[in-house]
């Protein structure tokens, strides 16, 4: 199935979304509105991971979407979990929540998977793509979630979880307002969610605490971590 998917995501980027946004990168003379690429997969296609992230939109340059490959070619997905074993500012982030050993378990995806640079870039995208996009993605993420049977989902983000599931409740707020850790059902999985960690929510130090404890406890482990260091959370 997470072939098929793959497949069929490669499908609508060649036919749909390039064309649509070459024209677009032209007609307004901004090629940064051109189109970025995909993805997907997060990590292999785990079945029972121990935890199935869904961010919201993956970030992505006109660069990047060049060289973007044939979904028919191999590797389709990362052979391992990449918050694991990559470097950049999220992934470092859960590392510090979670042992390594436990993000090989791992894997995960986005709610729409077609990458743009910014959310100002993609709210330039014609609406009718934009709503085409997200309501594939979505089809395609629960397909994923049914098939892999993960034990447990963490939206590293509120708009994904907002946007993907009928009713968030509110566990923990802000200390301005606001939610901060929220929980609900996606796919007959249990799921509980929290502000992006590495854009621009602007955590307090507390709010990451709580955070990373809520996070710990959800997926079973103790809480013997300090916490994520200073210089990972600061906005």
């Amino acid at each position: 199935m997470c072939r098929r998917s793959t497949l069929e995501t490669h499908a609508l980027y060649v036919e749909h979304v390039v064309p649509r946004l070459q024209r677009l990168a032209l007609e307004l003379s901004r090629p940064e509105l051109g189109p970025a690429g995909y993805d997907m997969m997060f990590g292999p296609p785990l079945v029972g991971a121990e935890i199935f992230f869904i961010g919201y939109q993956p970030g992505g340059t006109v660069e990047q979407g060049k060289d973007i490959q044939p979904a028919e070619r191999k590797p389709v997905w990362p052979r391992k979990c990449l918050y694991a074993v990559a470097d950049w500012k999220l992934a470092r982030i859960l590392q510090a929540i979670f042992p390594t050993a436990f993000l090989l378990k791992c894997t995960g995806s986005e709610r729409q998977f077609f990458r743009a640079a910014d959310d100002t870039i993609y709210k330039m995208w014609p609406t009718d793509l934009r709503r085409a996009t997200e309501d594939f993605s979505l089809c395609q993420l629960r397909k994923l979630i049914e098939t892999l049977a993960p034990k447990r989902i963490v939206f590293i983000s509120l708009k994904a979880m907002k946007t993907t599931v009928e009713k968030v409740e509110v566990v923990d707020e802000r200390e301005r307002g606001g939610c901060l850790i929220g929980t609900a059902m996606f796919a007959g999985v249990p799921a509980i969610g929290c502000p992006h960690l590495s854009g621009g929510a602007r955590l307090t130090g507390g709010e990451m605490a709580t955070i990373t404890k809520a996070l710990r406890s959800f997926a079973g482990l103790p809480n013997d971590v300090t916490g994520v260091p200073a210089d990972l959370s600061a906005a």
